[in-house]
């Protein structure tokens, strides 16, 4: 708690000083000098992400509401690493030019190309760390944040946005092929790393809600913002052209590693030879693109054919969300199939063995009688229904095939049911209904591994005894089974 405390004070007083405009000689702007007093104390900063390790957190992430769990403790030590060694670099590359005259040229090439590989040492590690602690495939650090109930959908997707975006600004500053006496900035980008931990761990103890969490993350990134403009004394519109640029290139499928090597590479080949590259300034214009094609070649070659990334993500919470009802279809006298639409770049996100929840009004609200019994849901406004989709997890719309319980006075049922005349006959096509899940435990977690008593194990062969409704889980493993047949197929 100390060092945590010690570390929070720490970036609030160089913010402090890079707000309040004093400069003092031989020091940046938040009074950063090329002495081991600075090194020491900005490598507290990452001694204080090690030192998380000692306490338990979940292995996945609580859908509910923003806590720490382990992907993102380990990816938030990659990152912070990452800015802590490119400081280092940067704080001795300073060190040299006030005690030894300077590097040279070739010397301070060397040292920008050690920044740009560490960024992409990072690149690497987050991939690894992932793939060891995500047992979701349709989870992602940003894109799957809960948010409150009630947020506004342009409010959760701007935020959203803006977290991609301060990512970007984050990697940028690594790659910065300019020689000069700025640390703060290698620095100040932790903050919000950190300042996260502290709003997780008051979420998880009540102190703030998930809303809470949001404003304060989100004024941390804006902080960091917010100095470097006031240091730069401009609104920096040349950079955020180039974060909304990556931005539009990421959606658009192109590899992380094509992106940023294809600016690295640029990057050092004006510190390499500068004159040349002022002698040919459309430069960039050919290079940066070539690179992106050469990744393009290497995805085709080793990732079965396919050039651009595609990436789903879960669109549902544990806050229900609107989705369209797109298409509604009876099957036979009872069965009703029905499609909800995500929205574009989404998934279902749910794995055989998982439920949602569908919203409804209660029509049985005020009643003291339903269906010629007493009426044990009389109080609330809206009742939830629990279905297992029959679409694949990586599908773009979620199907269900629920049982339509007509009202039927000679079967003792004259009021029929509740949630199943909202969902077959009430609800229009083109209007939303609200889902919320995924509830319940994983059965299949992919690549042949069950869920076999509380162990996972990887199996040959499976057999699944179902009846009446309980056939649409196995409906739902079946088509991620011959997905996954296919994606193997076309990778051999």
């Amino acid at each position: 708690k100390i060092l945590g405390v010690f570390v929070l004070v720490h970036n609030l007083v160089r913010m402090g000083i890079v707000m309040n405009g004093v400069r003092i000689p031989d020091a940046d702007e938040a009074w950063f000098k090329p002495d081991l007093f600075t090194l020491g104390c900005c490598w507290m900063s990452a001694l204080l992400q090690v030192s998380s390790f000692r306490f338990h957190v979940p292995k996945n992430r609580i859908l509910g509401s923003p806590m720490i769990w382990q992907e993102w403790r380990m990816h938030n030590l990659i990152f912070v690493m990452r800015h802590m060694l490119v400081f280092a670099v940067r704080w001795w590359m300073w060190r040299m030019e006030v005690y030894h005259g300077g590097l040279s040229d070739r010397g301070n090439l060397i040292c920008i190309i050690l920044c740009d590989a560490i960024v992409v040492t990072q690149l690497w590690t987050v991939d690894v760390a992932t793939e060891y602690l995500r047992e979701d495939k349709h989870e992602s650090l940003t894109a799957t944040w809960p948010f409150w109930k009630g947020c506004p959908s342009w409010t959760e997707k701007f935020i959203k946005f803006y977290y991609t975006i301060a990512q970007f600004q984050a990697t940028t500053t690594c790659m910065a092929p300019n020689v000069d006496h700025t640390l703060f900035m290698f620095f100040l980008v932790t903050f919000p790393f950190q300042f996260a931990s502290v709003l997780m761990t008051m979420v998880r103890k009540g102190i703030i809600s998930t809303a809470g969490y949001h404003i304060g993350y989100l004024w941390s990134l804006l902080q960091v913002m917010f100095c470097a403009m006031l240091v730069a004394e401009s609104f920096l519109f040349g950079a955020w052209f180039l974060w909304v640029f990556i931005y539009l290139l990421r959606r658009a499928g192109i590899n992380k590693y094509g992106v940023w090597l294809s600016f690295m590479a640029s990057g050092i080949l004006s510190r390499a030879a500068p004159l040349w590259f002022a002698s040919h300034p459309g430069t960039p214009m050919w290079l940066i693109p070539s690179i992106w094609a050469l990744s393009g070649v290497l995805a085709w070659l080793f990732n079965g054919g396919r050039v651009l990334e595609t990436r789903t993500r879960r669109y549902l919470e544990s806050r229900p969300k609107p989705l369209e009802l797109v298409h509604r279809e009876r099957i036979n006298d009872s069965l009703v199939w029905l499609r909800f639409q995500l929205p574009s770049g989404f998934a279902t996100g749910l794995t055989p063995g998982q439920h949602v929840r569908i919203h409804c009004p209660n029509p049985s609200k005020g009643l003291a009688t339903w269906n010629d019994r007493p009426n044990l849901e009389d109080s609330p406004e809206c009742l939830s229904r629990s279905y297992t989709p029959v679409s694949a997890p990586d599908a773009p719309a979620l199907d269900f095939i629920i049982r339509d319980y007509e009202p039927c006075p000679a079967l003792g049922f004259p009021h029929g049911g509740r949630g199943s005349a909202f969902l077959a006959r009430t609800l229009a096509l083109g209007t939303h209904a609200h889902v919320s899940g995924p509830h319940g435990h994983k059965v299949y977690h992919g690549d042949g591994m069950f869920l076999v008593g509380s162990a996972v194990r990887r199996v040959r062969r499976c057999a699944a005894l179902v009846g009446g409704s309980g056939v649409t889980p196995v409906l739902a493993l079946l088509r991620d089974l011959r997905a996954e047949d296919a994606a193997a197929s076309a990778r051999a």
